[in-house]
This record gives structure tokens, C-alpha cells and sequence, in this order.
């Protein structure tokens, strides 16, 4: 029980610091100040501070995408034999990202900031880790747009995927998330669907743009 007490009340002054002062300028020293620990727990518990980031992300990311996974399944079951919509697969992935802000196990709001730093301060250990970590969930979503998008190739696909993480990160998660999703500028919490539904009409326009040409050679 102690050592999993402990285990959580690094996580929890690691979160709070790196929201405040990012990945960068946030010492393993301030975190076991935060968080009444030596540093020897750090390192029994994870070893490294880039262990301890990984295990931040993997605790709020895995209630993420097992959402949005139960959420495509739905669609999937709902729809049969019939093909799928483009939007109504978006919206599985999509939508679950703003609902975390009401939701304690997710860590609310400000887990959405962390994830507004790991946009703006981009590393490659961060970088492969997320990506590896979002591999199932995006391979499960890759097929199911790849139904909904037969004019697009694969390698098309997986490169309008990236913009579509891209765009969804910066609205969702950026510097100015927190006006978005809770819209304290725009009339308060009700406007955070309407802001969801502009973002998938975004990303969907996106996606059925005709497929990119090879840029054309320059003659010599």
C-alpha cells in the first residue's frame, strides 16, 4: 500500500510541476520536493525522469484510447455489413479528448495541459513514445478510415492521419485549451460540442480532398 502511495504521489507532484513549468525546467530535485520523497524513490519507482514522464502519459493515455477504441467498436458493430461514416469515426476519436477535462481518473484539465507541452516542447524520446504508445489504437482507426477513404492510398492515409493529430493536439490540447474546450470566452461549457463538430468538418474536409499528386520534376 505505502509503495503504491508513493508510486502516485510522484506522478501526481511530476504532473502538477510539468504542467507549470514544463518537461525542460522541471528538476527531479523540484519533484521530490513536491511530492515529501527522496531521490532514491524516484529511481526505485522509475529509474529515470524520462521513465517517470513515460509513466505519466501511460496512466492518463491507456483511459484515452481504450475510449476511443470502445467507441469505434460501437460504430462498428452499429454499422454491420454497411460501410462506415467518415464523421462518425472521427467523432470516436476525437470527442473523448475534451471529456477528460470532467473526469478525475483521466486527470482533467490538466492533463490536457501536459499534452499542450508535449506539443510545444517537442523531444524525440517523447515523440517515439507516444507514437508507439498510440500504435494499436491508430492502426485500429488507419482500417477503419481506410474504408471510408478507398482514393486514398496507404501512404496517403498515414500522412493525413498525422495531420489530423496535428490539428487535433493544437485545438485540443495547446496554449489556448483551455478557452477552447471549456469556452470561458464564447459562453461557457456548451460550446464545446459545436467547437468538436468544427474540428471534425475540418479534419473530414481534409481527408476527402483528392489525393496529393508527385510534385512534378524540373526539367534540367
Amino acid at each position: 500500500m505505502e509503495i503504491s502511495s508513493t508510486r502516485s504521489r510522484i506522478l501526481d507532484a511530476a504532473e502538477q510541476l510539468f504542467v507549470q513549468r514544463g518537461f525542460a525546467r522541471t528538476s527531479l530535485r523540484a519533484i521530490t520536493t513536491e511530492a515529501k520523497v527522496n531521490l532514491a524513490s524516484v529511481n526505485y519507482h522509475f529509474g529515470s525522469k524520462e521513465a517517470l514522464i513515460e509513466a505519466i502519459f501511460s496512466r492518463r493515455l491507456e483511459l484515452l484510447n481504450r475510449k476511443r477504441l470502445v467507441n469505434l467498436a460501437a460504430l462498428e458493430k452499429e454499422a454491420g455489413t454497411r460501410p462506415l461514416q467518415l464523421e462518425a469515426v472521427l467523432e470516436a476519436f476525437i470527442r473523448p479528448s475534451p471529456r477528460l477535462e470532467h473526469e478525475p481518473e483521466s486527470g482533467g484539465e490538466q492533463f490536457l495541459k501536459l499534452l499542450g507541452h508535449a506539443y510545444a516542447e517537442p523531444s524525440q524520446h517523447l515523440s517515439v513514445f507516444l507514437r508507439r504508445h498510440h500504435q494499436k489504437t491508430l492502426t485500429r482507426f488507419q482500417d477503419a478510415l481506410q474504408q471510408c477513404l478507398s482514393h486514398l492510398s496507404a501512404d496517403e492515409l498515414q500522412w493525413r492521419i498525422h495531420f489530423m493529430l496535428g490539428a487535433t493536439g493544437y485545438a485540443l490540447a495547446g496554449q489556448n485549451a483551455l478557452h477552447l474546450i471549456t469556452s470561458t470566452a464564447n459562453g461557457g461549457p456548451d460550446e464545446a460540442p459545436r467547437i468538436i463538430q468544427r474540428l471534425i468538418a475540418f479534419i473530414a474536409a481534409g481527408f476527402r480532398a483528392p489525393a496529393s499528386e508527385p510534385p512534378a520534376r524540373v526539367a534540367h
